[in-house]
């Protein structure tokens, strides 16, 4: 009777074993699914709203017109890899010098501001030219989509819309 007793003690703490280990699992699981749906959003596919007006006018583009004004964009003003790394060597070295340069720190985000500010004024020119090619009704959906998404704070996502819109049509 003793060995009966020790085989049923054996297989109950195994049985345990093989419970607690199935537990975490299912934990891990969705503690990944609700860490999923809290970096992603919600279930419903919302998103939040656009950080400026600049975002929601880009965002709101078909997504044909999307590509052609980052293709335009880049065709303006172009910065290329061997300046962005010669900035952020001079952007470091000002940062490291002893004694501290202010002067030389400025200077870099100073030519930085500018090449954000010719970027910025080269996407709103393609975004003009492309707005300026829509028909009528383009333009109007495309005004209902931005109003949309600046006004509505958590509304549905440019897919949603989209598949909607394309039911409708």
């Amino acid at each position: 009777m003793n060995e009966t007793s020790q085989s049923k003690s054996g297989l109950s703490k195994w049985v345990r074993v093989v419970f607690g280990v199935s537990l975490g699992l299912n934990l891990l699981v969705v503690g990944l699914l609700v860490g999923t749906i809290m970096r992603f959003g919600d279930t419903e596919g919302r998103r939040p709203p656009p950080h400026s007006m600049g975002t929601a006018l880009y965002r709101e583009l078909p997504h044909e017109d999307r590509k052609a004004l980052r293709k335009s964009s880049q065709m303006r003003v172009s910065h290329s890899k061997e300046q962005r790394v010669a900035e952020a060597e001079a952007f470091t070295a000002a940062l490291r010098a002893s004694p501290f340069d202010k002067d030389a720190v400025q200077a870099v985000l100073n030519e930085q501001a500018k090449y954000r500010l010719e970027w910025q004024e080269s996407a709103q020119i393609a975004w003009l030219e492309r707005v300026s090619q829509m028909s009528v009704e383009a333009r109007s959906e495309y005004a209902d989509r931005l109003y949309e998404a600046l006004t509505h704070a958590h509304g549905p996502d440019r897919r949603e819309r989209e598949h909607r819109r394309n039911q409708e049509n």
